[in-house]
């Protein structure tokens, strides 16, 4: 009797490879890429922009002590 369930389970599992690789029903997967992170690269791109806000806010004040500039050094804000 045991060799039954035993024939039966070697059955079942036969049939349910079959049935997994049909060629009718592979898929086919699609790679996913992973991105891959570079900390050096995140960290000099974060320098930079803060190099060019720092540069901007720069010349901002330049440009409004320009605006402000009536021959005295009254009204001038410090660059750095």
């Amino acid at each position: 009797m045991e060799w039954v369930v035993n024939l039966a389970f070697l059955l079942i599992g036969y049939l349910l490879r079959l049935l997994g690789e049909h060629p009718k029903r592979k898929k086919e997967h699609k790679e996913v890429k992973i991105p891959t992170l570079n900390p050096m690269k995140i960290y000099k791109e974060h320098k930079e922009q803060k190099e060019e806000e720092q540069h901007n806010k720069e010349i901002a004040i330049i440009l409004e002590n320009i605006d402000n500039y009536d021959g005295t050094s009254n009204g001038q804000k410090e660059v750095r």
